[in-house]
């Protein structure tokens, strides 16, 4: 339990004129990737009966899934938007808020110091394997 299974970090393929839509645009994708994850485990027999927690750590995101926002701003990419909403109320996934200082998707975007790092490194159940003092 808690450890990686699938990331990715890479451009998006689209401009995104705000932090909120360029964070829906993550959720989106992340979504949709648990949602082809959640479906090969049904297959493997391991019943999903549990939303999957997707932790989140931009405000705009967590109210416009939450339907509690919409705005002129954000009417461009609504049609993600309720997708998202629309998979949560599904029971796929439940949004939870994390604070930026514990985004633990930092360590695959952003150059840290070794202190976060390591911490990240931690809570994703990877080992640090010295093999350079291994014995063999």
């Amino acid at each position: 339990y808690g450890g990686v299974i699938s990331w990715m970090a890479r451009l998006q393929p689209t401009v995104a004129l705000s932090t909120a839509e360029a964070e829906t645009n993550a959720a989106v994708e992340a979504v949709k990737m648990l949602c082809h994850i959640r479906m090969f485990l049904e297959e493997l027999g391991v019943k999903q009966t549990h939303p999957t927690t997707l932790y989140e750590d931009n405000n705009a995101v967590m109210s416009l899934v939450a339907g509690a926002e919409s705005s002129k701003r954000s009417k461009h990419y609504m049609l993600k938007t309720h997708f998202l909403i629309e998979k949560k109320l599904n029971g796929i996934f439940d949004m939870k808020k994390v604070i930026t200082k514990e985004q633990m998707a930092d360590i695959w975007t952003k150059p840290l110091n070794p202190e976060p790092f390591n911490r990240y490194r931690n809570w994703m159940g990877v080992i640090n394997c010295d093999i350079n003092n291994s014995t063999r």
